[in-house]
């Protein structure tokens, strides 16, 4: 018991120690998916850079130090801090592999019913370190992949909010479980037919 009490009040004084972010949104739209990438430095609220996100194709996977992988894959460092986590968007600390957790966007998951799942489709919102980050992909042009279909074009949107109910390190686990489909890249179940 005193071991989890000392847990919260450490990840607690950890929480007040983090920087308040600026508040801050961008909408890029992308015609070439396999060229996308977004890069945006985060700001404390006295100007102070404190944080960079950047998203990227998984075809270009051009830094060494993580490796971006499916349709859209963010990532968030601390300029500030020395984690040496490969993202702070993972929700895991103990996550093997770059693209564990909701951070990456596959095909499929931004496509038809799927993309309505909330927190899991097209629009994700991640709570950490006294920050509230919304992503957003929204196909604007299909095309199909291997007979499935696929993106061609997309609109992607990041906002980013200070949320002083976010006291975690790293990404807070989504408030739904996780559906079966996200990491495996099955096909998203059509929603049941409604029988006369």
């Amino acid at each position: 018991m005193l071991a989890l009490f000392l847990q919260i009040g450490r990840s607690e004084a950890l929480a007040a120690n983090w920087p308040i972010v600026k508040a801050t949104s961008a909408t890029q739209e992308f015609q070439d998916v396999s060229r996308a990438q977004a890069e945006a430095t985060l700001q404390d609220v006295d100007g102070r850079p404190v944080y960079r996100l950047a998203c990227r194709s998984g075809d270009l996977n051009d830094e060494e130090d993580f490796n971006y992988s499916g349709l859209f894959h963010c990532r968030l460092v601390s300029l500030y801090s020395t984690e040496r986590l490969p993202s702070l968007l993972i929700d895991d600390e103990h996550a093997t592999r770059d693209w564990e957790g909701r951070a990456r966007f596959l095909d499929q998951q931004v496509l038809g019913p799927c993309a309505k799942v909330a927190e899991w489709g097209a629009v994700r919102t991640l709570y950490l370190r006294n920050m509230r980050i919304t992503l957003e992909v929204e196909p604007t042009r299909q095309d199909e992949q291997n007979g499935r279909p696929g993106v061609a074009a997309f609109r992607f949107r990041y906002e980013v909010r200070s949320d002083d109910e976010a006291t975690s390190a790293i990404a807070m686990k989504a408030g739904s479980p996780e559906p079966v489909w996200f990491l495996r890249g099955d096909r998203c179940p059509l929603p049941p037919t409604k029988s006369r």
